[in-house]
């Protein structure tokens, strides 16, 4: 079967994380790719089905299933017309094609990982367009305990500060080594755990990994902050000098939701006359995911914002955003104020930042009130008498 290595295109561990978060490009928000089933399990030698539709508008692009098992990856199916072994498409459409969902025969344990449906658009080379979340395939049967590492879970979405659980357990069929768990995969992964008396002091076993026999190896993480995300490996070493790798899991990744900041109203630099239009940003910082919403409001009333910016922040995973908005300042601004709400999936309620208006007016106009010229009060104006001003000059 064909490996991912052979296509024109960027190898799967390094669009994973634009993967899992479901599009990359500017066009992801208007075009998805649905995987109904977030896991499937099948009997070896089952038929397995797994389904996958497209939005009806698509970019020009071919469609590829690929599957991913720990660090290892393969193209599955591609719809070129390429003659892959016990696998074939559903619906055999061309015209305003949608359903790109996929059969694999004979299913053995060898099947079991997360395969992916994914969108390319036409390029040199093809690059991922969107991608499916994935579904997890499992296959049950004594061979599939035999020979695989479970990890069941194949996400795990937690706040910062809570405790998260990775499970894991390792057939007791496989040869004497030791259990460690990783973050990430290659040369430059991170020990999590070892299951040696070392020192993690946020991770805590589970399992009674010293009762002979034990074949559970999972563990809680906690005091979980924004740098824990990632995917986390069960891996199974052979014992030897040195332990040599045996078999990792399918992984597990955890996604970490982090609160923004509470809202910054920033006004103009220097206070400026009555009738003089000025700008307000607001920004927040620090959310994940970077779905974060700012809502505009003078006096209560909503406000159209002229531009907003979703920024990444460096060195960090997390994101800002910032929001600018304009408006003239007239009388009732001495007892006006702009403020600015902030909503974010990890909050319950909108954080809000406010500005007050009338320390932006730089000063005194020429105000006639009953037909009178007078000067305009600073902050006791009377507002339920008629003002009539216009800015010295």
């Amino acid at each position: 079967m064909p490996v991912l290595s052979s296509l024109h295109c960027p190898t799967l561990p390094s669009l994973l994380p634009t993967l899992l978060l479901g599009f990359t490009g500017t066009a992801g928000e208007e075009f998805q790719v649905n995987q109904p089933e977030s896991s499937v399990s099948v009997r070896a030698g089952d038929i397995l089905t797994l389904a996958c539709n497209v939005s009806a508008h698509s970019p020009a692009g071919p469609v590829l299933w690929f599957r991913k098992n720990g660090p290892e990856q393969q193209l599955i199916y591609s719809f070129n017309g390429s003659h892959f072994p016990r696998v074939n498409q559903v619906e055999n459409t061309e015209v305003n094609q949608t359903d790109y969902s996929i059969r694999i025969s004979d299913v053995s344990p060898k099947d079991t990982g997360t395969y992916y449906c994914v969108k390319l658009t036409i390029g040199h080379p093809d690059m991922v367009y969107v991608s499916g979340s994935g579904t997890y395939v499992s296959v049950n049967g004594a061979s599939h305990e035999l020979f695989q590492v479970q990890q069941a879970e194949m996400t795990q979405t937690v706040s910062t500060g809570d405790t998260v659980t990775l499970s894991c357990r390792i057939p007791d069929s496989f040869p004497k080594g030791p259990v460690l768990w990783f973050k990430g995969t290659g040369p430059h992964r991170e020990l999590t755990y070892n299951f040696k008396g070392s020192i993690f002091p946020r991770v805590k076993e589970i399992g009674r990994t010293t009762k002979a026999g034990n074949t559970d190896f999972s563990i809680h993480i906690s005091e979980i902050s924004l740098s824990d995300a990632g995917t986390y490996y069960c891996v199974k070493f052979k014992e030897g000098k040195p332990d040599k790798e045996f078999q990792p899991g399918p992984g597990t990744q955890v996604s970490v939701i982090t609160p923004p900041s509470l809202p910054v109203v920033i006004g103009p630099l220097e206070r400026a006359q009555m009738g003089r239009t000025v700008n307000y940003s607001c920004m927040s910082y620090g959310g994940f995911p970077k779905n974060i919403t700012l809502k505009r409001l003078r006096n209560g009333k909503e406000i159209s914002s002229l531009q907003t910016h979703v920024v990444q922040m460096r060195d960090s995973n997390s994101y800002k955003i910032a929001s600018t908005t304009e408006g003239a300042l007239t009388l009732q601004d001495f007892h006006s104020y702009v403020s600015c709400d902030g909503n974010h999936l990890s909050l319950h309620y909108a954080l809000q930042g406010n500005a007050d208006l009338s320390k932006t007016i730089l000063e005194q106009g020429k105000c006639h009130l009953q037909g009178k010229e007078v000067l305009s009060p600073w902050h006791t104006a009377d507002l339920a008498e008629e003002w009539t001003c216009v800015p010295d000059r």
